[in-house]
């Protein structure tokens, strides 16, 4: 978008950008809920933004092991969202929302091992891990 606003001819000054992104902050977005242990929310809904998220960490926050805790409802791109989490994920527990629209975990959990064949999971809840 900066770049944009610059082709256009808008004066932007980098060093005020940089300061004014570091103040921002969006609830449920890399949220980091606990330090110790590390435990870090966020509200990604495809497979842009778990792409998004699985880089931001690698580039932003060191880990010896990442646990990825994820549900979602069977009318986004689970696939595509699935072949993402693989890039950052050492293990994946499968959990599902309340929502009426919520994939199974156990349906998560299948189309990952033959998407990837790594560790994984199910909970029939959040509150079961």
């Amino acid at each position: 978008m900066l770049d944009k606003l610059k082709a256009k001819g808008y004066k932007i000054d980098n060093e005020k950008t940089v300061a004014g992104l570091e103040k921002v902050s969006l609830i449920g977005r890399m949220e980091m809920i606990s330090s110790n242990p590390r435990i870090i929310i966020d509200g990604a809904h495809n497979a842009a933004s778990i792409e998004a998220l699985m880089q931001a960490i690698g580039q932003s926050i060191p880990y010896d092991s990442m646990v990825v805790i994820f549900g979602c409802n069977d009318d986004k791109d689970v696939k595509g969202m699935l072949a993402q989490l693989q890039y950052g994920a050492d293990k994946v527990i499968f959990t599902r929302s309340n929502s009426m629209k919520a994939m199974s975990p156990e349906k998560m959990a299948e189309l990952y091992n033959e998407m990837c064949g790594k560790m994984c999971q199910c909970a029939s809840s959040l509150a079961k891990r």
